[in-house]
């Protein structure tokens, strides 16, 4: 949601030694099948002038693949509009909570 989304994210990937667990508004109203970042400008999402991107799920999913996780697992709720992201960087047999795969 910052105005440089990509290297808060990359950093932030880069702190995670195994696991990030992300938690963000998510995008439905465009396509899915390409990662996309739809900017708001002037007052933001919501009124919020701090929220500058809002991502879709293929977004994210590709943003963590760049930054080497291996493999994620995602939740949607709040009317598909909220969205918690769990990115591993090793392959487990299991995520132990009921995640459906991306």
């Amino acid at each position: 949601h910052l105005p440089s989304f990509l290297t808060s994210f990359v950093n932030l990937c880069e702190i995670a030694k195994e696991t990030i667990i992300i938690e963000t508004q998510i995008d439905n109203d465009i396509p899915q099948d390409y990662p996309c970042l739809r900017l708001y400008v002037f007052d933001g999402l919501c009124g919020d002038p701090s929220n500058w991107f809002v991502p879709n799920v293929k977004a994210i999913k590709d943003i963590l693949k760049f930054c080497g996780f291996k493999q994620m697992a995602f939740l949607r709720f709040c009317g598909d509009k909220r969205c918690v992201i769990r990115g591993d960087k090793y392959v487990k047999e299991s995520l132990g909570v009921d995640w459906c795969k991306l």
